[in-house]
């Protein structure tokens, strides 16, 4: 029951986090169509930096009750960083460039604080990170998309977590609750989009888990 209130609590702060950027959105971050767009109507975005603050305060909380250590929260506030330089890019375009090296050095950080990991596999674990981070910049833009994915494979992951009956479930589970609900603004017909500050944090985040999943012996 008490596991069932606190997912319901943060799917509903996150809700209310994500009418309150749309308030701000439809005046400062509203995205007009063209032709390569997979919407017609201008739509808001920016609606991810709910996930992206609900779910780090999410960690936080983990941390402080002992489910997770100090090189996972290093490595979860990692994405704040590349949340920061969307959030940027929402507002006032930046050279690919620039957004590369950013997403390269954080994806090479996480490696190092996760450590466990030959040279090779650190090299395809940094192109994973790079990939899947903008894998979900990609999506955004299409109704719903996602925010749904990011809720399978948050929920997945979270359901293999409590297979292996670890507490590192907790992760999963609080970044699902954040996915829904963002997701209920962005189901077709979208009222807001995720922005590159929340896919690329989610992209990151993801890939984050998984690796740190993969340490985790049965």
């Amino acid at each position: 029951m008490l596991v069932a209130i606190l997912l319901t609590g943060v799917v509903l702060i996150t809700l209310g986090f994500t009418f309150w950027v749309r308030s701000y959105a439809l005046k400062h971050l509203l995205d007009v169509p063209t032709h390569r767009s997979s919407h017609q109507q201008p739509t808001p975005r920016g609606g991810g930096l709910a996930i992206v603050v609900t779910f780090f305060f999410s960690v936080l909380l983990c941390f402080f009750n002992g489910l997770l250590d100090f090189r996972l929260l290093g490595a979860f506030s990692v994405g704040l960083v590349i949340a920061g330089i969307g959030f940027w890019d929402d507002h006032r375009h930046i050279a690919a460039r620039w957004r590369l090296t950013v997403h390269i050095s954080a994806s090479i950080i996480v490696v190092f604080l996760l450590q466990d990991f030959s040279l090779v596999r650190s090299f395809f674990c940094v192109l994973f990170l790079v990939w899947m981070l903008n894998l979900f910049n990609f999506m955004d833009g299409i109704d719903g998309i996602a925010g749904s994915e990011a809720l399978f494979v948050s929920a997945s992951l979270a359901g293999f977590m409590w297979f292996v009956n670890t507490e590192m479930v907790w992760l999963g589970a609080l970044l699902a609750a954040s996915c829904l609900g963002f997701l209920i603004l962005n189901w077709p017909p979208a009222k807001i989009f995720m922005g590159d500050v929340g896919s690329g944090f989610l992209g990151f985040t993801l890939s984050v888990l998984i690796l740190a999943y993969s340490q985790v012996s049965p």
